[in-house]
Parts: C-alpha cells; structure tokens; sequence
C-alpha cells in the first residue's frame, strides 16, 4: 500500500484501463486469466495518487493452483 503509479507502471507496465473520479483513481490490469485493480486516492498535500486497495478477480475458467497463488504474488511484490 502507498505505492505510486509510477512504481505500479514500472512493475507492471502501462494499465489496460484508467478512470479518474476525484479525488480517487482505478488503474486496471487485465490479462486472460484475471482482473487486477489498485484504487488509489490523491493525498491531502499535494502529490501523485497512492494506493490504498487492490482488487484481484480470478475467472473461473482459469482457477487452478498456479493462478490461485497470484494474489499472494502479487502482494508480496508490492506492499
């Protein structure tokens, strides 16, 4: 958490989809098997938008012990 979307963007490249709705954020992450979503919000001082949420959707085509562990990756890369 806390992470900036230059450091998500590093990590994991340009996201799929973007929206803004002050003063919060969703970067969008999609691959075939899931969905990734970071909210983040502007901080009260001035600065680029933090995370403070992630969202990961598994679909149910692809639920299997290789792609369940994601999460947990995915985690541990960024908080």
């Amino acid at each position: 958490m806390g992470k900036d979307k230059k450091f998500i963007t590093v990590l994991l490249g340009k996201p799929r989809f973007l929206r803004h709705d002050p003063p919060s954020e969703l970067w969008r992450y999609t691959t075939n098997s899931c969905i990734l979503d970071f909210f983040a919000y502007l901080p009260k001082k001035p600065g680029a938008p933090k995370v403070y949420s992630v969202k990961c959707c598994i679909l149910p085509s692809y639920q299997n012990a290789e792609i369940a562990n994601l999460p947990k990756t995915i985690g541990f890369m960024i908080f």
